[in-house]
């Protein structure tokens, strides 16, 4: 495996170029998210999770995501986590 360690990271396992990539953003409102790493040929799958008070509900998503990042369209401060080929 290589890895890059930080907030915005990743991990790859190096025969088969399977990729795991994270990161937090402190924006909000309508939000382009670059990887650390692009992936070379496959996303699977993004996954967004918004901070929210405890008790409260609180919902975004990730679209228009290719190889190179996502847009997330949200109210708060978010973590991201994708995972694909690269």
């Amino acid at each position: 495996w290589a890895i890059s360690k930080g907030t915005n990271g990743w991990a790859r396992e190096s025969s088969t170029g399977f990729t795991i990539q994270w990161g937090r953003s402190t924006k909000t409102g309508t939000v382009t998210v670059t990887f650390p790493r692009s992936f070379s040929t496959t996303v699977y799958s993004v996954c967004v999770t918004t901070y929210a008070n405890i008790g409260e509900a609180d919902t975004t998503c990730a679209y228009n995501y290719s190889k190179t990042g996502f847009t997330s369209n949200n109210i708060r401060q978010f973590s991201w986590i994708a995972i694909g080929i690269s």
